[in-house]
């Protein structure tokens, strides 16, 4: 996990009988702040990563249109027999 305002990565300490965690620049956070802003991440991230699917669906579905078109045109034809 890295943190939120520096990007630095976090250590997990306890304090007080709470988990807090810190980063190297002294950042400190609780558990819910970190798990709040790891939640935002994966939700954004998710998000990408449906656009990207759904860009490479539809560029799946033009280049199968384009081999469908190829395959149904007159210059395909059956081979003869040669006999």
């Amino acid at each position: 996990m890295s943190c939120p305002e520096c990007g630095g990565v976090l250590r997990q300490e306890h304090r007080a009988g709470l988990r807090q965690f810190r980063c190297h620049i002294g950042y400190v956070l609780s558990a819910e702040t970190v798990l709040v802003h790891q939640m935002a991440e994966d939700a954004r991230n998710g998000g990408e990563r449906a656009n990207a699917f759904e860009a490479a669906a539809r560029e799946a579905l033009v280049r199968a249109e384009i081999i469908k078109k190829l395959l149904e045109d007159e210059w395909v034809q059956p081979l003869s027999d040669a006999n």
